[in-house]
């Protein structure tokens, strides 16, 4: 088991990603990564490898959101800081 909240440095690293909830101990998704071995660098600008990080920014996205919505955050929260890139407001 290896443990990382760098989610390129997990897909490059594992078989399997498993992503945890905001909830203390619950996993929200196991990833599995079907990327062949040994993985060179030049993995990390092949489209799936890009495709399994969004995949995984998205489940961690989509948690916070509906935290934020959850906990009575206001809609339009921009999440910006935090996912850089999409915009990150929670619609």
């Amino acid at each position: 088991m290896f443990i990382t909240h760098q989610i390129d440095e997990a897909v490059y690293l594992s078989d399997r990603v498993v992503v945890f909830s905001r909830r203390a101990g619950r996993i929200s998704e196991i990833v599995a990564v079907d990327l062949p071995r040994p993985r060179p660098l030049s993995v990390k600008r092949s489209p799936e490898f890009v495709a399994y990080v969004e995949r995984i920014w998205r489940l961690i996205e989509d948690d916070v959101r509906l935290s934020v919505l959850e906990e009575g955050g206001r809609v339009g929260w921009d999440l910006t800081a935090v996912f850089p890139g999409d915009g990150g407001g929670v619609e």
